[in-house]
C-alpha cells in the first residue's frame, strides 16, 4: 500500500519542499534490529557465540537478532530452536555457558537489563520451546546510576541499560550504560542479584560506578561493551568505556573491586571526550601474555582498525605497567566485531566482511606494529557485525545475507560453505500516529514507538505466519494483506500486546492493501492475485469485517493485482498489465472504471493532489515511474512524465509525502523526488541500503520529513530528509590534554589506541 487514506477534499500540501539551492541528504538516524547508526554509540558486535551441548555431538552455534535468539548446529547449520526475549530495544550481548547440563544462555537485552535463559532442555529434534526464561535483572534501586537532569540537580537511575557483558564461574560483570560495571551473582539462574562490596560507600554498593569525566558522580556510565577472562590464577573484567576506551578490572573477589587500570584511546573528537571503540575480545595468548583486543574508528570515520594490546604478562599485577599498544590492523571498511584464535583475528568489518588478520609479530619495546590483512570474505557481506570460531569455521553475522558459514581452515583463503538468513526481515512498513509498523512477512508484525525518529522503541510483536506482503494501519486496526489466507486484521490499540481481530478469505493471494474511510464506514481495498483482483472489504467492525465486494470489470482486461492506493472516491490498482482505476464512491459495488496500460509490469502505485488536479505514480518494472494525470479517470491524457529505472534494481514501492515522492528499489535502495511540478520531477538525495529496500511509508515530525524503511535483511530504518548549506568543515576541536588529542591512526605513542 502507497499513501495514507484520506478524503479528496481534505488533501493539503504542507511547505515542507527542496530547496534547489541547498545540499540535499537522505540519512538514517536509527535502525532495528541492526542498532548503530554510529557504531561506537550502540554497538552489538557480540550477536554470535558458540558451545557444546550435551544432547549434541557438535557444538551449537547461537546468533542474535534484534529481539529474537536462533539456536542452529555447527556442522550443518540446521536449527535446532528459536525464541523471542522480552526488549524494547535490541539484544546487544550474548554468552552461552556450556556446562553440561546446566546449559544456560545470558543476554545483555539494553534496556531490558540482563536475561537468563535456561538451554539444557535443548534436543535433536528442532524445537521451539526448549528455551526455558529464568531470572532477569532490570532494576537496581539500591545500586542506582546518576543523571545529571539541570546544572543544580541529579536524578538517580535505577534503570539497568545492559548493553555488554562477561561471564566467569557464576558471576556476570555487565557494562551497564547507566551506571558502570555490574557485578552480578548468578549461581541461582532464577534469581540473579548484585554481589555486594565487603566495603560499600555512600557511591555504590555493588560493582564499579564510572564516574563522569570531570570525577563527579553527576552523570555515571558510558560502559558499551565487557569481557570477562581468567589468566595467571586471577579473573580480570574488561569493558569499553564511552568515553576513555579500555577499562580493566581485577575481579578475583567479585566483593572487592578497585578501580580499573585504563588505556585512554581518544580521539580529537569533542574535546577528546569520545572514544569510537566497538569491539572487544580478550585472551591469553601462546607467548603466555595476556592480551585485548578492541576494534574502532577515527574520529572522522574514515578509518577503521582492529588494535592488540598488551594487558599483563605472566607474574605480573595489574598496574604495576601500563597497558601497552603493540600494534594494529588498518581494516577496508567498519571493523566491529573480533575474535581471535592463536594470533590469528577474524574480524567482522561492516563494509568488507571478513577479515582474517595475522597477529603474530611480537614488537621491540616503543614500536607499534602494522599487523597483515592475510585473507578476506566479502561477498554479500554488507553490514557485518559479529563473528564467532567454531574449529575450522568462523560464523559471521551480517544484515545483507544473514548468517554465514565461511571455512577459514586456509587463512589466507577463506571459503564460504553456507548461509542461513536472517530470523528478523523487513518485507513491509507504515507509520501511523507516531508508530512504525514493521511486518516480517515469515513472523509477524512489530510495533515501536516513533515518537522520537531517532530512537525507536520496540513496544509489541503480533505472530503471524507467512508468507504476509503489506501492511496498512487504520486507527487501532492494522490490517495485513495476508497472501493465501486473505486481509487479516489485528487489534493494536494495546501496543504490548495486539491481538487478533478476524481473518477473511479472499480466495486469492492478498499482496496488497489500502483503507479509505466512506460516510461513517471504514473500508480496505485489496490487492488480490488474479482471479479476483481488485477487491473492497467493510472492515467497520473488524471483528466481523463485511464480505469481500470484487470490482466489476466490465470492458476491461484484469490483471493481476500487486499494489493498491487510495484517493477520494477511487482506489488506485498497479496489476501486471498497468494502472486500473476503481470507482469506489459505493463501496458495495466498486467497478473499474478506468485503465492505462504500461509497458511493463507495473508493481506499485501511488497518488497525490496537485494544483487542483490529481495524479499517479506508478512503478513499471521495465520503464521506471510513470506519472499520469487521472484528474479525469475517463479521458486520462498522455504520460506527464517519466522517472527512468534506477542504475540498479527496479523501483518496487512508493509513497508520497509533502511534493516528496519516495522510492524503493530493491539493492538500487532508497530515493527521494521532488514532485512539486509533476512534468519535470527530479532526485534529490538516496540512500544505499544493505540489503534489498522492499517499501517506505513517509511522514513529518517537527517540520523534518522522514522514510520509515524496511529492508529485506536490515530490518526497520529511519531516514531524515535534510538540506544543507554548503560550507567549509569545522577545524576538529582540540582535547584539553594535548597528549591525546592528535590523530590517532598513525601514533606510535603509547597514550594512545594506534
Amino acid at each position: 500500500m502507497s499513501l495514507k487514506h484520506c478524503l479528496l477534499a481534505l488533501v493539503v500540501l504542507c511547505a515542507v519542499t527542496v530547496n534547489a539551492d541547498a545540499t540535499t541528504s537522505l540519512s538514517a538516524i536509527a535502525r532495528w534490529p541492526y542498532t548503530p547508526v554510529a557504531s561506537f554509540l550502540n554497538p552489538s558486535p557480540n550477536a554470535v557465540d558458540s558451545g557444546a551441548h550435551v544432547n549434541y555431538t557438535e557444538p551449537l552455534v547461537i546468533w542474535s537478532v534484534g529481539d529474537t535468539v536462533s539456536i542452529l548446529t555447527s556442522d550443518t547449520m540446521a536449527p535446532v530452536s528459536a525464541f523471542r526475549v522480552e526488549t524494547s530495544t535490541v539484544i546487544h550481548d550474548i554468552h552461552y555457558d556450556s556446562t553440561p547440563g546446566a546449559e544456560t544462555l545470558y543476554v545483555a537485552a539494553g534496556k531490558s537489563g540482563l536475561l537468563i535463559y535456561d538451554l539444557s532442555g535443548l534436543t535433536g529434534a528442532p524445537s521451539a520451546a526448549a528455551s526455558v526464561p529464568r531470572g532477569t535483572l532490570s532494576q537496581a534501586p539500591g545500586n542506582p546510576g546518576s543523571r545529571l537532569i539541570s546544572e543544580t540537580q541529579t536524578q538517580a537511575v535505577p534503570e539497568i541499560d545492559a548493553r555488554g557483558l562477561g561471564y566467569y564461574d557464576g558471576f556476570i560483570f555487565l557494562a551497564d550504560m547507566n551506571f558502570g560495571m555490574r557485578v552480578i551473582n548468578v549461581t541461582d539462574p532464577d534469581a540473579p542479584v548484585e554481589e555486594p562490596l565487603t566495603t560499600q560507600t555512600a557511591d555504590r554498593i555493588s560493582g564499579y560506578k564510572q564516574p563522569d569525566i570531570n570525577g563527579t558522580y553527576k552523570t555515571t556510565g558510558g560502559y558499551t561493551n565487557a569481557a570477562a577472562c581468567r589468566y595467571d590464577s586471577r579473573t580480570y573484567a574488561l569493558v569499553l568505556d564511552y568515553y576513555y576506551g579500555m577499562r580493566v578490572f581485577d575481579v578475583t573477589d567479585p566483593k572487592v573491586i578497585a578501580a580499573p587500570v585504563s588505556k585512554d584511546m581518544r580521539s580529537n573528537l569533542l574535546y577528546g571526550s569520545i572514544a569510537l571503540v566497538t569491539g572487544l575480545f580478550a585472551a591469553e595468548a601462546p607467548d603466555g601474555r595476556f592480551y585485548a583486543y578492541v576494534t574502532a574508528m577515527d574520529a572522522y570515520a574514515e578509518y577503521s582498525v582492529a588494535s592488540k594490546l598488551k594487558v599483563l604478562v605472566p607474574g605480573a599485577t595489574l598496574g604495576d605497567s601500563p597497558i601497552v599498544n603493540t600494534g594494529r590492523s588498518l581494516s577496508p571498511g567498519d571493523a566491529t566485531g573480533i575474535t581471535v584464535s592463536n594470533l590469528t583475528g577474524f574480524l567482522a568489518d561492516g563494509d568488507k566482511g571478513l577479515q582474517v588478520i595475522d597477529f603474530s609479530a611480537t614488537p621491540v619495546d616503543g614500536e607499534v606494529l602494522d599487523y597483515p590483512i592475510i585473507g578476506s570474505y566479502d561477498t554479500h557481506t554488507r553490514g557485518s557485525y559479529s563473528v564467532d570460531l567454531v574449529g575450522d569455521d568462523a560464523f559471521m553475522a551480517a544484515a545483507e545475507n544473514g548468517l554465514q558459514k565461511i571455512d577459514v581452515a586456509t587463512p589466507s583463503a577463506p571459503a564460504h560453505t553456507q548461509t542461513v538468513p536472517s530470523p528478523v526481515s523487513g518485507d513491509a512498513v507504515w507509520h501511523e500516529a507516531d508508530h512504525v509498523y514493521l511486518l516480517d512477512g515469515d513472523s509477524g508484525l512489530f510495533i515501536f514507538n516513533a515518537a522520537e525518529p531517532s530512537s525507536l522503541l520496540l513496544k509489541g510483536f503480533y505472530e503471524n505466519g507467512g508468507p504476509a506482503y503489506d501492511i496498512a494501519v487504520s486507527g487501532n486496526v492494522a490490517c495485513i494483506a495476508d497472501g493465501t489466507r486473505g486481509l487479516t486484521l489485528v487489534d493494536v490499540s494495546t501496543k504490548s500486546a495486539p491481538v487478533l481481530f478476524s481473518t477473511t478469505s479472499t480466495s486469492d493471494t492478498a499482496t496488497a492493501v489500502a483503507t479509505f474511510a466512506s460516510g461513517a464506514k471504514t473500508y480496505a481495498c485489496v490487492a488480490n492475485g488474479a482471479s479476483q483482483p481488485y477487491l473492497v472489504i467493510d472492515i467497520t467492525t473488524p471483528a466481523t469485517p463485511g464480505s469481500p465486494r470484487a470490482a466489476t470489470t466490465a470492458g476491461f482486461t484484469p490483471g493481476a493485482a500487486k499494489d493498491v492506493a487510495t484517493l477520494g472516491t477511487h482506489a488506485y490498482f498497479a496489476d501486471e498489465r498497468g494502472l486500473k482505476i476503481v470507482d469506489i464512491a459505493n463501496p458495495e459495488s466498486p467497478a473499474v472504471v478506468a485503465e492505462k496500460d504500461t509497458p511493463g509490469t507495473a508493481v506499485a502505485v501511488a497518488v497525490f493532489a496537485q494544483g487542483g488536479r490529481i495524479y499517479a505514480l506508478i512503478a513499471d518494472q521495465s520503464r521506471g515511474i510513470i506519472i499520469e494525470d487521472v484528474t479525469n479517470p475517463l479521458a486520462i491524457p498522455g504520460t506527464v512524465a517519466l522517472i527512468p529505472p534506477p542504475d540498479t534494481g527496479t523501483y518496487n514501492h512508493l509513497d508520497i509525502e509533502n511534493q516528496i515522492a519516495f522510492a524503493t528499489a530493491g539493492e538500487g535502495g532508497l530515493t527521494a523526488f521532488d514532485i512539486s511540478n509533476p512534468e519535470a520531477p527530479k532526485a534529490v538525495a538516496s540512500y544505499s541500503t544493505k540489503s534489498s529496500a522492499e517499501q517506505t511509508s513517509a511522514f513529518v515530525k517537527d517540520g523534518t520529513l522522514h522514510g520509515a524503511l524496511a529492508e529485506k535483511y536490515n530490518g526497520l530504518v529511519i531516514t531524515t530528509l535534510k538540506e544543507t548549506t554548503p560550507e567549509e568543515p569545522a577545524a576538529p576541536m582540540e582535547s584539553p590534554s594535548s597528549s591525546s588529542s592528535s590523530c590517532f591512526i598513525n601514533s606510535a605513542d603509547d597514550n594512545r589506541l594506534f
